[in-house]
């Protein structure tokens, strides 16, 4: 997974890095320090995340975009 990808998921199509550090617990400097193409552990954490947030939203019932659900 490349970085710019990571970052479109976490912040639901727009590039947000603000946005994908929130949902990490990170700051938006270590985000901007990931290469380019994501080592898996990294990737593990941006899907788990991803999931985290659309659970979340289910539960809320909203509507975000690419999955029938509400951005936050």
């Amino acid at each position: 997974m490349r970085k710019s990808e990571a970052i479109k998921l976490l912040s639901f199509g727009k590039p947000n890095v603000t946005l994908t550090a929130k949902h990490l617990g990170v700051t938006r400097n270590t985000v901007h320090r990931w290469p380019d193409e994501l080592p898996q552990s990294l990737i593990d954490q941006v899907r788990g995340a991803h999931m985290r947030i659309i659970e979340e939203m289910d539960r809320q019932g909203v509507v975000a975009f690419g999955t029938n659900k509400k951005a936050p």
